[in-house]
């Protein structure tokens, strides 16, 4: 291989951000002398470890390429190395499944509609921001708290002929980034 001085190693990540249990895939592109069949190691860091493990290797390609795919459940960290030459770090955000259920989408005037949905991976404890959509800005009716298997159900009476927009938000923290559910359509006749 080149020294280190004439080599550069490149890294990236998609998606970006990642869902809770989705593949990443993380590529790059050693430059620089000999660039084929080279040793490469990824190095990682996920939330709340103070260091990086080495977690994977590959060789690059005729190209100087290489690829690692790597299963994602909370916010990580990688930079690559091949040899004496170390790639930048690069940040892989990872969103959670948040869900949103309705007991239903159709309720009579004045009913009660229950609300539930769950969050993975567990943020159980955690409070989550039910929000209904108001002309064009987004406002907090309620918030539910996780159940031990991360799950929430909150229940709220619709007005007369309602036409309702609502989602669930987590919030970012040190495990994932700021997660939206899908915005449901509750029509009350």
């Amino acid at each position: 291989m080149a020294s280190a001085c004439e080599a550069a190693l490149s890294i990236g990540a998609t998606p970006d951000p990642a869902i809770d249990g989705q593949a990443a895939t993380i590529t790059g592109t050693l430059t620089g002398g000999t660039v084929a069949a080279q040793p490469v190691v990824l190095w990682e860091r996920l939330t709340g470890q103070t260091a990086f493990s080495e977690v994977a290797q590959t060789t690059t390609d005729s190209s100087g390429d290489f690829r690692f795919v790597r299963l994602v459940r909370t916010n990580a960290e990688w930079y690559a190395k091949a040899g004496l030459v170390a790639s930048s770090t690069v940040l892989e955000p990872v969103l959670a499944a948040v869900t949103l259920h309705p007991s239903s989408v159709r309720p009579a005037a004045g009913a009660k509609v229950t609300l539930s949905g769950s969050i993975a991976p567990s943020h159980a404890g955690e409070r989550v921001a039910l929000e209904r959509l108001r002309g064009r800005r987004w406002v907090t009716i309620a918030r539910p708290k996780l159940g031990k298997r991360s799950r929430f159900s909150v229940t709220q009476r619709l007005g007369a002929h309602a036409v309702e927009r609502l989602r669930v938000v987590l919030e970012a923290d040190a495990r994932n980034a700021r997660s939206v559910s899908a915005v449901i359509k509750i029509v009350a006749s």
